[in-house]
């Protein structure tokens, strides 16, 4: 009479063992080390779009700064309008900094801050034009979380929308309302 052994003292299954054991290590291992890339090759994401941002933005205003400068020394006559414009783009350029600055701040990720954003906006944009501004927003929404492009491409379209009102409008009053 033969009496096997219990599968459990089988060098078979001791070598299975370890196989399972070292594939649950290496496939931790291996799942840490990729998030811990992918969190990398986001935040360079971010970065690079952040980077073009200001190069665009920043770099073309300068850039115009730059020439109207030029051109003020040489027309000394002629120069108020230069300074004008100069005086025009350091604000937008300021306004633009402001604007990414606020965009990647993670506090303003809340819909609230958003909200209250461009409430200030519109009314900086607005009342100096004697156009009344009513701005109202969904309560519901105050719990919502945009992203950072989300939000920057939000509020980069009501900045758009409300230079135009300001422009172009013949308006005394802009109803602004915020629903989901």
């Amino acid at each position: 009479i033969s009496i096997l052994a219990p599968f459990w003292h089988t060098a078979w299954f001791w070598i299975l063992c370890i196989v399972l054991f070292l594939t649950v290590v290496f496939s931790f291992i291996y799942l840490r080390l990729r998030s811990n890339f992918e969190k990398k090759m986001l935040a360079q994401s971010i970065r690079d779009k952040i980077a073009g941002d200001l190069h665009d933005d920043i770099g073309s205003t300068l850039s115009s700064i730059s020439i109207l400068s030029e051109l003020a020394k040489h027309n000394s006559s002629q120069a108020a309008p230069y300074l004008e414009n100069i005086s025009r783009n350091t604000s937008l350029m300021q306004e633009n900094m402001n604007d990414i600055v606020w965009a990647i701040n993670p506090k303003n990720d809340r819909f609230v801050n958003i909200i209250q954003h461009m409430s200030q906006f519109a009314a900086e944009v607005l009342e100096p034009k004697n156009i009344d501004v009513n701005f109202n927003s969904d309560e519901s929404l105050s719990a919502l979380m945009l992203t950072m492009d989300k939000r920057k491409n939000f509020y980069l379209f009501f900045k758009e929308a409300i230079n135009n009102c300001a422009k172009y409008s013949a308006g005394s009053r802009v109803d602004i309302l915020i629903t989901s």
